[in-house]
C-alpha cells in the first residue's frame, strides 16, 4: 500500500499528489501540511513532498524547532499518547529551546 511505498522510499511524487489529491476531495478543502508515515523522511521524500507543493511536512522526531533556519520539510512532531495533563506538560517543556 501507499504507506508501505513511502515508507520504504518506493512512494513517487506521483503517489504522493495523488493521495494528497484523493484526501482533499474527500474533505472538501486544501491540504497544506504532510506528515511522512512511520517517520519515513529521507531526500527522496523530501523530495516528493517538495514537488507536490506542500507548504510543510514533519517527520517523527521529538525535538524543538530552531528561531531561524528550520527545514519547513523536516519538521519534529511529539508523538502525544493517551497522556492526562500532569504527564503532558514535561513533555512539552521539554521541547523548549
Amino acid at each position: 500500500n501507499f504507506f508501505d511505498e513511502l515508507r520504504i522510499g518506493l512512494a513517487t511524487g506521483d503517489d504522493i499528489r495523488q493521495g494528497r489529491e484523493a484526501c482533499e476531495r474527500l474533505i472538501g478543502n486544501p491540504i497544506t501540511g504532510f506528515a511522512y508515515p512511520h517517520g519515513a523522511l529521507d531526500d527522496d521524500s523530501e523530495a516528493g513532498v517538495r514537488e507536490c507543493g506542500f507548504a510543510w511536512a514533519c517527520g517523527t522526531l521529538s525535538r524543538s524547532v530552531p528561531a531561524r533556519g528550520a527545514n519547513r520539510y523536516a519538521l519534529p512532531r511529539l508523538g502525544v499518547l493517551d497522556w492526562e495533563g500532569p504527564a503532558f506538560e514535561p513533555a512539552l517543556q521539554g521541547l523548549r529551546t
